[in-house]
């Protein structure tokens, strides 16, 4: 479980920096 943690934290890093790029690219 302790494992878990840096992935959530690096999928919700991502998902926000695909969304800002998305929204520059628009």
């Amino acid at each position: 479980a302790w494992m878990q943690v840096p992935y959530l934290v690096w999928s919700c890093f991502a998902l926000y920096l695909n969304i800002g790029v998305w929204l520059l690219n628009r």
